[in-house]
């Protein structure tokens, strides 16, 4: 009697429980939501740090490439370059009376050591421009961002005067990944300072409240 006493008590009858708002969640179902919202996040997050890892390692890449040809360029120095591309070519199986690759070998033979100065110059500071970015983005730094939308939107302009000029594949993919890159990371950096936003809002209510209790 005494225990049939206590759950008279402690458990609600079906008509209080048919009296219960109907929008109220329990909190089992709260968790639930929270638990749907919160791996939604998640792979939204890994989405970008992945975007961002491949735009740090294509950084990389060009950073290589440019700091091999500076270094090639320097090695040049005091040297026909035309006849040591010719000599590689040879060794490559690479038919040197090609069109292409006769147009390239005469333009060669106007690089002298000045050019090849400049060349070396100009590929060694691209390098350490591409090598910084993407150890940035690496590290996902907010300055690495910024740097990376300032120095690829500042050549975007003279790629696509040189579409312009003489349409090609390969000019127009450079300039519709260079566009993507810097749309993804404007996109990144306002949805950080968003979130910085919010976390500021909450955190100034958060003490407001406290104040005026």
């Amino acid at each position: 009697m005494r225990g049939a006493f206590f759950l008279s008590f402690t458990e609600p009858t079906k008509a209080e429980y048919d009296q219960e708002p109907k929008n109220k969640k329990r909190p089992a179902q709260c968790e639930a939501t929270i638990k749907e919202r919160v791996p939604v996040k998640k792979r939204s997050r890994s989405r970008g740090d992945a975007v961002l890892l491949v735009i740090a390692l294509f950084k990389f890449v060009k950073g290589a490439l440019l700091l091999a040809l500076a270094f090639g360029a320097l090695s040049l120095l005091h040297k026909d370059v035309a006849s040591h591309v010719a000599h590689w070519l040879d060794q490559l199986r690479i038919d040197p009376d090609n069109r292409f690759v006769g147009t390239v070998l005469s333009k060669l033979q106007l690089i002298h050591t000045k050019e090849l100065k400049e060349l070396s110059a100009l590929g060694a500071g691209y390098a350490a421009l591409f090598l910084t970015e993407g150890t940035g983005l690496l590290l996902r730094k907010r300055w690495a961002e910024w740097l990376t939308i300032v120095a690829t939107s500042s050549l975007m302009p003279l790629e696509l005067y040189e579409l312009i000029k003489e349409f090609t594949a390969i000019r127009l993919t450079v300039l519709l990944v260079n566009a993507a890159v810097v749309l993804f990371l404007i996109y990144r950096v306002r949805q950080k300072e968003g979130r910085q936003a919010e976390t500021f809002i909450t955190q100034r209510s958060a003490v407001d409240a406290t104040s005026s209790s």
